[in-house]
């Protein structure tokens, strides 16, 4: 998902152009991490004006400030800040039947859910604790991220979840995790963006600073 904070061609110094791309990750979700911390933000600093819009692809000559993307944090001509951990864990609607059967021997019996937008997010985390996926014959593809985790919480199979994209649910009970099995993406995650010799850096950096502290 990438997202843009407002822009390039403005004049006013005080106004942060943010572009937030959705394509990225397929998952309005993070618009829903990102929001509140940036309205906290404009409250915080009320003689900044805060600007959010979103697109489906990246566009280097966009007309924004600040972006949040996600990606290994190595673009051109770009300073990168990460914003989260993009941890991958299975979750599942929770029921006490499936909170002490939720384990990687039992997963067969499960549909996994797969998402179209990260196709290879199964392989990478069975790949990572030493698990077959040879003998897995339900799959379900759906389009985003946000499709796989409703249909995790209605009971319909196991998503490979973006952690900090379901605490909500994980707090309330809503969800259960395979906790014992998560998989740390390490560079690959959210950063703020912006041109590297950006004329608004003093107040991007007030944002990174403010979202940094803010998880």
């Amino acid at each position: 998902m990438n997202a843009r904070i407002a822009g390039k061609g403005f004049a006013n110094r005080n106004r942060i152009a943010c572009y937030h791309f959705k394509h990225a990750c397929r998952d309005p979700r993070f618009t829903r991490w990102l929001i509140p911390r940036l309205t906290a933000f404009q409250l915080a600093n009320p003689t900044l004006d805060v600007r959010l819009t979103t697109a489906s692809d990246w566009n280097e000559t966009a007309d924004f400030d600040a972006a949040i993307r996600l990606g290994n944090g190595k673009w051109p001509h770009m300073y990168a800040t990460p914003l989260v951990d993009n941890v991958l864990v299975p979750v599942c609607r929770s029921t006490p039947e499936r909170k002490a059967t939720f384990t990687p021997d039992n997963l067969v019996q499960h549909t996994l859910l797969r998402v179209r937008g990260r196709p290879d997010d199964w392989l990478r985390w069975a790949e990572a604790f030493d698990i077959s996926l040879q003998g897995f014959t339900h799959w379900r593809e759906l389009e985003s991220s946000a499709l796989a985790y409703q249909a995790a919480l209605e009971g319909q199979g196991v998503a490979l979840a973006q952690r900090v994209l379901v605490e909500k649910e994980l707090k309330d009970g809503t969800l259960t995790a395979m906790e014992n099995y998560q998989l740390d993406c390490g560079d690959f995650t959210y950063y703020l963006v912006w041109e590297s010799e950006s004329l608004k850096e003093t107040n991007l950096n007030l944002l990174k600073a403010w979202l940094a502290t803010h998880k």
